[in-house]
C-alpha cells in the first residue's frame, strides 16, 4: 500500500516535467558561434541571454519570455521594434513565435531537449539548428 502512495505522489511531478523540460544551462550553436546562456523558472517564464561575435565585436541581447503563449512587446532585435513574441510548451516542446504588430506571424521555433540535453530548434523555414549543451 506504501508503494502505491509514493506512486500516486510522484506522477503529478513526472507528468508536470515531461509537459515543461527544464532547458536551463548553457548552449553554443554549432556553425554560428551564438552562445546561450538559459535560466528556466519552472514553467512560468525562461529569460534567454543571447551572445553573437559579428564582425570582431560581441553582441548580447537578453531578454525574458512569460510561458504562457501570448504575444508581449519585444523580440530579438532582428525582428524589428514593434515585433511582439510569444512563447509556450506544447508536448513537451518550447514554442517561440515573434510577430509584426499586426500580427502577422514573422517567425516561429519549436526548441525541444534531447537526451543529451542539447536541444534541437526546429524553423518555421524548415532549418534545424542544433544548441549543444555545453559540460562547463
Amino acid at each position: 500500500m506504501k508503494v502505491f502512495l509514493v506512486i500516486l505522489t510522484l506522477i503529478p511531478s513526472l507528468a508536470f516535467a515531461d509537459r515543461c523540460p527544464d532547458l536551463s544551462g548553457k548552449y553554443m550553436i554549432q556553425g554560428d558561434e551564438v552562445h546561450l546562456a538559459i535560466n528556466q523558472d519552472e514553467c512560468l517564464q525562461i529569460t534567454i541571454e543571447r551572445s553573437t561575435n559579428q564582425s570582431g565585436k560581441t553582441v548580447k541581447e537578453k531578454h525574458t519570455f512569460a510561458l504562457d503563449g501570448v504575444l508581449h512587446p519585444g523580440a530579438w532585435s532582428a525582428a524589428g521594434e514593434n515585433a511582439r513574441s510569444s512563447a509556450k510548451f506544447v508536448s513537451g516542446k518550447l514554442e517561440f513565435t515573434v510577430a509584426s504588430a499586426t500580427g502577422e506571424v514573422l517567425s516561429k521555433e519549436i526548441w525541444q531537449l534531447l537526451p543529451d540535453k542539447s536541444i534541437e530548434i526546429k524553423e518555421m523555414s524548415g532549418g534545424t539548428k542544433l544548441a549543444k549543451k555545453q559540460r562547463r
